[in-house]
C-alpha cells in the first residue's frame, strides 16, 4: 500500500513537471527571428531590408520582454505597462516606416492588424487550455 501511494505521488509530480515543460516561451531572439521571417515573406523584403527589420524586431521583442519582467516584479503597474507597450509599438512602426517602401508599410499595417487579431485569439485559446490543465491537475491531486 505504501509503495502504491509513493508511486502515485511520483506520478503526479512528474505530470506537473511535464506540464510546466510544455509552457516554455520562446526567447526575444527567437520571437524576433520568427517575426522577421513572417514579415519577409509577406512583404517581400530585400536582403538589406531583412537585416534592418531583424534589428528593429529584436530591439522590440527585447523591450517587450523587459516590460513583461518589470510588470511581473511589480516594478510597473498595468497602466504603465500598457502605456510603455503602446509607445514601444509606435516607435517600432516609425522605425519600420523608414525602412519599408510605402506599399510595404501599408501592407504591413494591414497585416499587423490581422496578425493582432489572430494572435489575440491564439493567446486566449492557450490561456483557456492552461486553465483547463491546471483544473485537471487540481482535480487529480484531490483524488
Amino acid at each position: 500500500m505504501k509503495k502504491a501511494i509513493t508511486f502515485c505521488t511520483i506520478l503526479v509530480l512528474l505530470c506537473g513537471f511535464a506540464a510546466q515543460a510544455q509552457v516554455i516561451k520562446p526567447s526575444p531572439e527567437q520571437q524576433a527571428k520568427k517575426l522577421t521571417k513572417q514579415m519577409s515573406k509577406s512583404l517581400k523584403l530585400s536582403d538589406s531590408q531583412k537585416k534592418k527589420v531583424a534589428d528593429i524586431n529584436l530591439q522590440f521583442t527585447r523591450k517587450q520582454e523587459e516590460l513583461k519582467l518589470q510588470a511581473e516584479n511589480e516594478e510597473i503597474d498595468q497602466v504603465q505597462l500598457r502605456k510603455e507597450t503602446l509607445y514601444s509599438i509606435a516607435e517600432r512602426n516609425n522605425q519600420l516606416k523608414a525602412v519599408l517602401s510605402m506599399t510595404q508599410y501599408n501592407n504591413y499595417m494591414g497585416y499587423d492588424a490581422a496578425t493582432k487579431k489572430v494572435m489575440t485569439q491564439e493567446r486566449l485559446r492557450q490561456q483557456k487550455e492552461e486553465k483547463e490543465k491546471k483544473l485537471q491537475q487540481q482535480q487529480q491531486g484531490k483524488k
